[in-house]
């Protein structure tokens, strides 16, 4: 990560470059509010996944199966957090797994000039009738399932993973983390904790050191681009032949 102060004396400075530089519009049109994010997202997301994630067989058709299941399960535990439901997303959450998201960037924020002003002169019925058709409009929603599916995706093998670890360990059968008993309750928050930390190794934009995330201003998705690079080099570092036999054989697919 970057050392130093970076780039600028205070946050209003660097806010006012990412808007002259022409950063915040960029961010506001291609990602924050693009109804068409979602479809080169989900795409990049599964790939990504597929080439560097830990918790994946290194046999790309398996792999493939095993994600494109576990992404099924990742979406429904999403709609069963909007309709307010328990879900694995408040697992993910509570361990570890709150983080940004590309989505996110580009949103309008609720201390915007412009939102403070209109939320003076219209009705909060309104204006909350208003949002809601904006954000249907960009299909934030989809947006937000194209990320938070893989990390859930992820999550969720990571605990099915260890579990199985856990079980030949200790010659059990528990069908899920939950079932494993209060006195082993060290080994399950364990479970969790490294769950998170490996859904959110596969691309975590929270990441990244203070003159890059100043250059963001400047350069907008540079973090992301840094991010993406430094996922590639650790699968390499850490398990160069399984990294190497993945890329081969996507290589071989595309051929």
């Amino acid at each position: 990560h970057d050392a130093g102060h970076g780039l600028f004396k205070n946050p209003e400075t660097k806010g006012k470059v990412a808007t002259y530089s022409g950063s915040k519009a960029l961010k506001f049109f291609a990602t924050g509010n693009n109804p068409s994010f979602f479809i080169a997202n989900a795409p990049r997301d599964f790939a990504q996944t597929l080439m560097f994630s830990k918790e994946y067989s290194d046999f790309m058709p398996l792999s493939t199966l095993q994600l494109l299941k576990d992404s099924a399960i990742g979406f429904r535990e999403l709609v069963k957090d909007d309709l307010g439901k328990e879900s694995l997303l408040s697992k993910y959450i509570q361990y570890g797994g709150g983080m940004d998201f590309l989505h996110t960037q580009g949103m309008v924020k609720r201390d915007n000039i412009l939102i403070g002003a209109t939320e003076k002169i219209i009705k909060p019925t309104m204006r909350d009738k208003g949002l809601f058709a904006f954000q249907t409009l960009t299909l934030q929603k989809l947006s937000r399932y194209s990320e938070v599916t893989f990390r859930l995706a992820i999550f969720n093998r990571s605990l099915q993973n260890q579990l199985k670890d856990f079980n030949k360990t200790n010659k059990t059968n528990y069908k899920t983390v939950e079932e494993i008993p209060s006195a082993e309750e060290q080994f399950k928050e364990d479970m969790y904790i490294n769950a998170a930390a490996s859904a959110r190794s596969i691309m975590d934009f929270n990441q990244g050191g203070t003159v890059t995330k100043d250059l963001e201003s400047l350069l907008p998705y540079i973090n992301a681009a840094t991010q993406g690079t430094r996922v590639a080099v650790d699968a390499f570092i850490q398990r160069p032949k399984q990294t190497s036999a993945r890329l081969a054989q996507a290589a071989a697919f595309m051929a």
